[in-house]
């Protein structure tokens, strides 16, 4: 999978300051965000992780990535409600 995340001005120092994935690409934005690329099999921990970072992160790819991360958000939710 190839998996692309955004982080926020605020959580970008934390990301930049090492190294997450052996093969990471990390572009970064003129807003101070940056976002984390990097290619992996196993999406399940990528999904804890960025749910760790809580609205510092978003993913862009793979869609089924965002797809649970989103269920998961809203399910969490709906128990606030």
């Amino acid at each position: 999978h190839d998996v692309c995340i955004r982080f926020s001005a605020n959580a970008a120092p934390y990301i930049d300051e090492r190294t997450w994935h052996p093969e990471q690409v990390i572009e970064k934005h003129k807003d101070g965000a940056l976002s984390l690329q990097f290619r992996t099999n196993h999406l399940h921990d990528v999904q804890n992780w960025v749910l760790s970072w809580g609205d510092q992160a978003k993913v862009l790819r793979p869609s089924i990535l965002v797809d649970n991360v989103q269920r998961m958000l809203e399910d969490a939710l709906d128990q606030y409600r």
